[in-house]
């Protein structure tokens, strides 16, 4: 349940590309987002260890 609440706290906080301000994709089932754009540019989300 806390992995959840984390990944939808990301997921909210990570909408936009910090590179060039687009809107990202959510892909991986959640736990990376993609800018459509910038082919390479993508943000992982925060896992535990």
């Amino acid at each position: 349940m806390v992995h959840a609440v984390a990944l939808e706290n990301w997921q909210r906080l990570h909408r936009f590309c910090s590179r060039c301000g687009e809107r990202t994709v959510i892909a991986a089932a959640g736990h990376i987002r993609r800018c459509p754009p910038a082919a390479p540019s993508t943000t992982r989300a925060p896992t535990p260890p």
